[in-house]
């Protein structure tokens, strides 16, 4: 019977949460479902991921597991993903996200209602990686509209990076091959981003305001490729939509609503820690999208720091366990 949702779970070397993400899934989707499938796609884990035959079991036989033997960045973890699927609509999610609130059957009787969409997307809760606190709401004023519609440009506009958090974006399969052949595939990080907005114009968006995820804040192994994702690639996805007509303001929207100061000299000390990997081409971009005098003049004094002392800031943080800073 065709598939009409594929949930795919890339996993990298976290055992436990992807134990508690298995089970989360397991009780919130219609695991004997013929129109659904489980992929459990492991990026080159090492030991490999090797999920408890209970927690297996849990699937009902409906969990197939593929195996990589080649670690792969973000994007292209994505990308080799979603070859597996054979559904109409595919989910990514997380291997440290939580399913919550019946969200599978929730997600299908939408997709049934709106078959014509390209982009279903997904409120959630945030909470820190032990989720002893789920205290924040990604978009809190979206939980009183219900189900509602947005065109993709104001979607872009105003939803800004949150659609980076891939497990919120459900997108059909044909939006995905046909982004694919329009985007330029120049955005480290965020090339899946730029084939699912590019691949689904000009549809609406349909949204649903109910939280039915929790995010965590963890450890991430693509922590000290961040700066790049979000200071350099992202900024000029945004961009190049302002450029070509399909957004207008996208890009000063994000920097006036989502660049905090505390985060952007965080990230900006991250990069000037790793000379190996953010160049000059990276200061350049940075200068040249963060002109406003405050954000040049602190990529300014961090760029001519040096690395050491750089790193040494970072070790002060109580985040820093989390920035994963070996070269």
């Amino acid at each position: 019977m065709p598939k009409l949702l594929s949930i795919i779970i890339p996993t990298l070397n976290r055992p436990r949460e992807l134990e508690k993400t298995l089970t989360s899934i397991a009780a919130n989707y219609p695991i004997d479902s013929d129109y659904v499938e489980f992929i459990l796609c492991d990026n080159a884990s090492s030991p490999p991921a090797n999920p408890s035959e209970t927690t297996i079991s849990l699937f009902k036989g409906n969990l197939r597991i593929v195996r990589f033997d080649n670690l792969v960045q973000i994007d292209q973890s994505f990308a080799r993903c979603i070859n597996q699927a054979q559904g109409k609509y595919i989910q990514i999610f997380g291997d440290d996200d939580i399913a919550i609130g019946n969200l599978g059957f929730k997600v299908l009787q939408t997709l049934a209602q709106n078959p014509n969409t390209s982009i279903l997307y997904l409120n959630r809760l945030i909470g820190n990686d032990l989720l002893s606190n789920i205290s924040e709401i990604a978009h809190p004023n979206d939980c009183a509209k219900g189900i509602f519609s947005l065109p993709i440009s104001d979607f872009i506009t105003n939803y800004n990076h949150w659609p980076s958090f891939i497990p919120s974006i459900i997108f059909s399969s044909e939006s995905w091959k046909k982004g694919f052949k329009l985007s330029q595939q120049r955005y480290p990080g965020y090339n899946f981003l730029d084939i699912i907005l590019r691949g689904s114009l000009p549809s609406p968006v349909i949204l649903m305001g109910d939280p039915l995820l929790i995010q965590r804040r963890g450890i991430q192994s693509w922590k000290k490729y961040w700066p790049q994702y979000w200071l350099q690639a992202f900024p000029e996805i945004l961009k190049n939509f302002d450029l070509e007509g399909i957004t207008k303001d996208s890009l000063s929207t994000w920097i006036c609503n989502e660049i905090k100061i505390k985060n952007f000299i965080v990230d900006l000390l991250i990069a000037r820690s790793l000379p190996s990997i953010y160049k000059r081409i990276f200061w350049q971009d940075v200068a040249s999208t963060f002109n406003s005098s405050k954000l040049s003049l602190i990529t300014n004094c961090i760029r001519i720091l040096p690395p050491s002392i750089a790193r040494l800031i970072l070790s002060t943080s109580p985040n820093s366990r989390k920035y994963n800073l070996n070269d």
